[in-house]
């Protein structure tokens, strides 16, 4: 085309951003060289290739129409080496491989329950399983029963790792509402005698799939007035399991902890 050496390709998406906010005319997300989508990649092969050499799924840079390097879209169909790459980003590049491996069995786990997982998501899920306390107890099963015109109950399933001959237990508890049932029902199982200082719940992204995340603050229900505090970190897309694993996680610090912030009572038997 006549002319086109004179053409300031890195002002295309620039001038398409400016059509757009003249016109009020969004532009289409699959839509060629401008759209939100022209340099994304999702699959799991294509984020591989684009990783070892860009131009395998990419005739044209990013750069040359003026947009930076996008980041690979995390989801379902993404292999490890996408996310081995993501965690790099974040400055987890040294993670020991069956760590990262557990890491990537709940990062494909909630791909599977929403679109696309964020950053933030998986800064949440790096904290719910590097972060951890030796575990005591862990969280098998969680079956809820609530209604507007019914008592809550929760049905829980946890696993004893201190070699009890009781591994798994099976209990069930009422309360006033479910997170109150789930948490008297871990309370039953585990022995511990806590009292619950904070509970806070938060939306890590939007929309209804949002990842939750639950954090508690507790400590033992007897002793000296200044008593040791253990805070629990839980996260999923389901609040109450959330709840449950943030409970779990914080009465599992306190089982571990020196008998000086241990209390008797919440000892397992």
């Amino acid at each position: 085309v006549h002319g086109a050496d004179r053409l300031q390709r890195q002002q295309i998406a620039r001038t398409s951003q400016l059509v757009t906010a003249l016109t009020g005319m969004a532009v289409q997300p699959n839509k060629a060289i401008v759209g939100a989508n022209a340099f994304s990649h999702e699959a799991g092969i294509h984020q591989d290739g684009v990783l070892k050499h860009r131009e395998t799924y990419e005739i044209i840079s990013p750069a040359t129409v003026g947009l930076g390097l996008p980041a690979l879209v995390l989801g379902k169909h993404s292999g490890m080496a996408a996310f081995s790459a993501r965690l790099a980003e974040l400055g987890y590049d040294d993670m020991p491989e069956e760590q990262r491996k557990q890491v990537f069995a709940r990062f494909k786990a909630l791909a599977d329950q929403k679109k696309t997982v964020s950053d933030h998501d998986l800064r949440v899920i790096l904290s719910d399983e590097v972060h951890q306390p030796t575990e005591v107890w862990r969280l098998e099963t969680l079956q809820i029963s609530a209604g507007s015109q019914m008592l809550s109950t929760a049905t829980l399933a946890l696993t004893n790792a201190e070699g009890r001959e009781e591994a798994r237990v099976v209990d069930a508890a009422t309360g006033n509402g479910p997170v109150d049932a789930v948490f008297q029902c871990i309370s039953r199982i585990t022995g511990a005698n806590v009292e619950l200082h904070d509970y806070d719940v938060k939306a890590v992204s939007s929309g209804s799939d949002a990842l939750g995340e639950v954090r508690v603050t507790l400590s033992t229900a007897t002793g000296a007035p200044r008593r040791p505090r253990f805070h629990g970190h839980g996260a999923d897309v389901d609040i109450l399991h959330a709840s449950a694993k943030a409970y779990l996680n914080a009465i599992n610090r306190l089982l571990t902890a020196p008998m000086g912030g241990r209390s008797p009572a919440a000892a397992p038997v």
